[in-house]
């Protein structure tokens, strides 16, 4: 592996890692906004371990700070004693273990991950479930019933979905038209919204002969908020699930199916390709009829 062995100076002005393989020590500069970790050869770091999987976590930064996330290993990745299960931000003096080997994430002094953490953050930061919906073949609908209809029906729409967003504790981030970017405090109240909004539709479609179909994307994750709202990773993430999913169908992904235990079912997890996402991402369908 090669590396380079960073200025130890406390008030060094960028973060990195000392890696603990095999009775060796060494240490890497984090100068990339992201670094795979694992045993191929293509990665950022190759680690000489066997329980190591071949591509099996990812550092990456966004909006100054870092995370770590597990990318589906064998034996999972653990931050200070603890295996984790979706992305999580990194401080000074953390303890990574992949296999048998032990990765410390060294921060600078003045610079420290915990005050970056503090500036893009307007509150600690906590898991949250992020949901994205949109209206599919819109465009169909406003030829059929035409543009002064179809406003009526978008108003309808948008009145139907707040008010289930509100009653389910979500919080409005950002529209557009016919969808809506929305946070939920957890994966239970995100799931619940979702399968109040769709049986409405249904029900309204059974009643009146018409309803727009909506799809629904769910991913939870660390959010990270600004005053310019929430961004990151986790958040572009959700978008591509949501773009994913089927007209009348809840996609979710394995982070937010993890922590619904038996409150939902589902269908068999599949892995997927998103845009703009190099590892693939397990998501299923959650039944709601």
């Amino acid at each position: 592996m090669s590396v380079e062995a960073p200025e130890r100076d406390p008030h060094a002005d960028r973060h990195y890692i000392e890696i603990r393989c095999r009775g060796t020590v060494e240490a890497l500069a984090l100068d990339a906004d992201r670094l795979v970790v694992g045993r191929h050869r293509s990665n950022g770091v190759v680690l000489d371990d066997k329980a190591v999987s071949r591509v099996h976590a990812v550092l990456e930064r966004s909006n100054g700070v870092w995370f770590i996330c597990d990318l589906g290993s064998h034996n999972g990745t653990f931050v200070n004693g603890k295996r984790i299960l979706q992305e999580r931000p990194l401080f000074r003096d953390d303890q990574i273990r992949l296999g048998e080997t032990l990765i410390t994430f060294c921060g600078p002094g003045a610079g420290d991950q915990t005050r970056d953490l503090e500036k893009v953050s307007s509150s600690p930061a906590a898991e949250r479930t992020f949901m994205f919906t949109d209206v599919v073949e819109s465009t169909g609908w406003v030829g059929l019933i035409g543009d002064e209809a179809w406003q009526d029906l978008v108003d309808w729409h948008n009145r139907t979905l707040r008010e289930a967003f509100l009653s389910h504790g979500g919080e409005e981030v950002d529209s557009a038209g016919d969808g809506f970017f929305v946070v939920f405090p957890d994966a239970l109240s995100a799931a619940g919204c979702a399968v109040a909004i769709l049986r409405t539709l249904a029900q309204h479609r059974r009643e009146h002969g018409f309803a727009p179909r909506v799809r629904v994307g769910l991913h939870s994750a660390i959010a990270i908020h600004s005053s310019e709202g929430y961004r990151g990773k986790a958040v572009h993430l959700a978008a591509r699930i949501a773009a994913l999913a089927g007209a009348d169908e809840i996609l979710a992904s394995g982070d937010t199916t993890a922590h619904l235990g038996d409150h939902f079912a589902f269908s068999p997890s599949r892995s997927v390709q998103l845009k703009g996402v190099s590892a693939e991402v397990l998501v299923a369908s959650l039944a709601w009829r």
